[in-house]
């Protein structure tokens, strides 16, 4: 018995496996089988028989088959990407204590706190916003504190808007494991594409005429709540300002929808599971082109062409165009493009918002968008035949 305790002890010590700064290869931590811990801090990794529930740190690019990615999230060399409004990735975790994730983000002064909604075992946890003014660079946030020993699942969710900032998750740090049984995907998948109203500009306060980070949120939308009323996983592709009848920053809206990210180049999304709804709320920022010689003609091209490019990244999909939040002068021709197309018949739909703009320079409180979600909600169970889940 000595001399077996001695041998392994040798061969302990000519390894390597007490030290070193390099990350072991993302090869090796995928090939390996069983619920071992990453840890990106040593060249060789000496796992544990059992969870001891010492501090790990995770490198996200060597774990990224234990995460369930959600809306555009990408993992690529440098990290997670994680830039769409309402971004989120799911995991379990054996762990207790703190959880925290580091993020890489560049952004400019306006929007220098950043925010996270949480889900800890399926309960949703007080918004989150960073303890230092960062404008750029990486930072760490935690995400879950005092956590009782055992398996959680942690949902974490962007509740910034999109064009606030890039942001790469790069680390995940916890006294525990990361569980290979990864949370499974939800039934339903709900894709919105939409301006301001969508991306929750100015939601959370009304009164400072400000779109800061702090009173915008994401996550308290009516996107985001009618996702959760189905038990749907969440998409969302939305910007403040965007129109659907010409470009915005050089880009245009079909261009916008088929990336993984439009603040920055990291590709096109594979549309690999394809929405089963998609709501469309787009035309508040149209306004300016509803004048003019042949103007109803253009824009009744330019919506079915929105159309059309939705139904073929998304063969099955129910499309509701969602339109009356702010403004509705091009409800008419909204219409007109939905029956052009075929209707319900050939599943595209016009659903009514009600108008409220009572929030940051006329845009929808949380109330407002809670409104909103109830009336999208009901039509979605009358039109589409989706059953509300009850928690």
């Amino acid at each position: 018995m000595k001399k077996l305790l001695a041998i392994a002890i040798i061969c302990f010590i000519l390894t390597g496996c007490a030290g070193g700064s390099e990350t072991p290869s993302s090869k090796a931590a995928s090939s390996d089988k069983s619920s071992k811990p990453v840890n990106s801090q040593v060249t060789s990794i000496v796992y544990p028989t059992k969870n001891e529930y010492k501090e790990w740190k995770y490198n996200v690019i060597d774990v990224a088959d234990r995460l369930t990615l959600g809306n555009r999230c990408v993992v690529n060399q440098n990290g997670m990407v994680f830039d769409q409004a309402g971004a989120n990735f799911t995991f379990n975790a054996d762990c207790e204590g703190d959880i925290t994730i580091n993020v890489k983000s560049n952004a400019s002064w306006s929007y220098r706190f950043r925010h996270y909604t949480v889900y800890i075992d399926g309960v949703r946890q007080e918004r989150i916003q960073t303890e230092a003014n960062v404008a750029s660079g990486e930072y760490a946030v935690t995400v879950a504190k005092g956590l009782s020993r055992g398996v959680h699942e942690i949902k974490i969710c962007r509740s910034n808007p999109a064009e606030y900032s890039n942001e790469t998750v790069v680390s995940i740090k916890m006294n525990g494991v990361i569980c290979e049984d990864k949370p499974e995907k939800k039934a339903l998948l709900m894709e919105f594409l939409g301006d301001s109203l969508t991306a929750g500009l100015g939601n959370l306060d009304f009164e400072n005429g400000s779109f800061d980070s702090q009173y915008s949120d994401s996550t308290q939308t009516y996107a985001f709540f009618t996702a959760e009323a189905f038990d749907a996983d969440f998409s969302s592709v939305c910007c403040g300002g965007l129109p659907f009848s010409f470009d915005k920053n050089n880009m245009s809206i079909t261009d916008r929808y088929n990336r993984v990210s439009f603040t920055r180049d990291v590709g096109a999304h594979d549309f690999a599971r394809p929405a089963d709804v998609v709501v469309i709320n787009l035309g508040t920022n149209d306004h300016s082109k509803l004048y003019g010689a042949n103007a109803e003609t253009e824009l009744l091209a330019k919506a079915k062409e929105l159309l059309e490019f939705v139904r073929l990244k998304n063969p099955n999909a129910k499309i509701v165009w969602a339109y009356g939040m702010a403004t509705n002068p091009a409800k008419g021709l909204l219409q007109k493009a939905i029956a052009d197309l075929g209707g319900e018949e050939k599943g595209y739909y016009f659903c009514d918002l009600p108008r409220n703009i009572a929030g940051e320079k006329g845009h929808p409180v949380v109330e407002s968008h809670q409104n909103a979600a109830k009336v999208l909600i009901a039509f979605m169970k009358d039109k589409l035949g989706l059953k509300e889940v009850t928690k």
